[in-house]
């Protein structure tokens, strides 16, 4: 049985039953108490009470600032994900865990993402636009979707472990994720390779991206590079971290081989002695310098991709040297060339042709 009773302003409800764990809440007319009291023990008699009451007392940012202490801590990539945790907790973090909700995700989402830029807007939309994006810290929908993906794995283990009660669910799972954009499609040739060592004043900028090119290692693969895990007898290049968590062992061409040999140094230590960040300025400044629009430094990994397909690596191969676990991940990677594609298609129908032509003269011969 419910005991309500006034303290203040406020009217307490305690209810106390068998197999249950204690229920104590306050509200501002006796009438919600009185209604809150008989619909939770009407759920009580018949066994649908779950108890939210954690939900009510914990905020998002609580929540998350538990993640980051119990799990994100131990995660090798787990500084990226804490960046992420830091976006959600600007916008929700005030929020009681209760009050989240499917309506809430979508306006956080709507928030987070950039404003497009109209098609054939002047200069003082777009500037006005820009600057929106930028004070309001938006994003694109690939950010978005990566913040909501892991405010979702929050949730998850909320609910399934720390014994959180939510009403409606995890709130993130039925939100729908914002589109993802047309995949890029950039390619590098050798002469914008030969741009960006022109117009870099960087003494190892010409080599890294060359490097890249040959070998498809992430910005953060090169930069963490070890001497130790360099074989140039059996030409290999060992990865003990990356970005998937997995180590692997990469082909190391002859190129790839040159350019280290040019590295000076006692054989110990990091290759490249440079930090990623740095990597992605000096390729930036020098980018910018030599004019070349809409190049990325992670566009070397995409050309080195395409040019393994074109060389006829099977993709079981490709993956092994990229680390990708997934055909359709590694595809968005790849971007073959229109005229290579023509040759290949002309190069199979002579094939076809000269087997048809063999066989016409058996038949005949025979």
């Amino acid at each position: 049985m419910a005991s309500i009773r006034k303290r203040g302003s406020q009217w307490e409800v305690r209810i106390r039953r068998k197999g249950f764990p204690t229920q104590c809440k306050s509200f501002g007319t006796k009438f919600m108490a009185e209604r809150w009291a008989r619909e939770t023990e009407a759920d009580m008699e018949r066994q649908i009470f779950r108890d939210t009451s954690l939900a009510e007392e914990m905020t998002v940012a609580e929540m998350l600032a538990r993640f980051e202490r119990e799990v994100l801590r131990y995660r090798k990539w787990g500084r990226s994900e804490a960046g992420r945790l830091s976006n959600i907790n600007r916008l929700l973090g005030n929020y009681a865990l209760i009050n989240i909700t499917s309506e809430r995700i979508a306006w956080f989402r709507d928030s987070r993402l950039r404003i497009a830029v109209p098609e054939g807007a002047d200069e003082n939309i777009v500037a006005r636009i820009n600057e929106r994006n930028r004070s309001e810290q938006r994003v694109g929908p690939a950010s978005v979707t990566r913040e909501m993906n892991i405010l979702s794995t929050v949730f998850k283990l909320a609910m399934s472990e720390w014994g959180i009660n939510l009403p409606q669910g995890n709130p993130v799972s039925i939100v729908k994720r914002p589109r993802k954009p047309r995949g890029r499609d950039r390619r590098v040739t050798d002469a914008e390779l030969a741009r960006l060592a022109e117009f870099s004043d960087s003494e190892w900028l010409e080599d890294v991206c060359r490097f890249a090119v040959e070998t498809a290692m992430r910005r953060g693969e090169i930069a963490g590079m070890r001497w130790e895990d360099v074989d140039f007898k059996s030409r290999r290049i060992h990865i003990p971290e990356t970005k998937t968590g997995k180590p692997r062992t990469i082909p190391m061409t002859h190129t790839a081989k040159e350019i280290l040999l040019r590295r000076q140094g006692g054989r110990e230590g990091k290759v490249w002695d440079v930090r990623a960040d740095s990597i992605t300025q000096a390729f930036i400044r020098a980018r910018d310098r030599a004019g070349l629009a809409n190049l990325r430094f992670h566009d070397l990994r995409h050309e080195a991709t395409s040019r393994f397909f074109e060389m006829g690596l099977d993709h079981m191969k490709i993956a092994k040297i990229t680390g990708h676990e997934d055909w359709r991940c590694l595809q968005r990677y790849t971007h073959l060339k229109p005229d290579n594609l023509a040759d290949e298609i002309d190069a199979a129908k002579a094939r076809l042709e000269s087997n048809s032509a063999v066989e016409v003269a058996f038949s005949r011969n025979g």
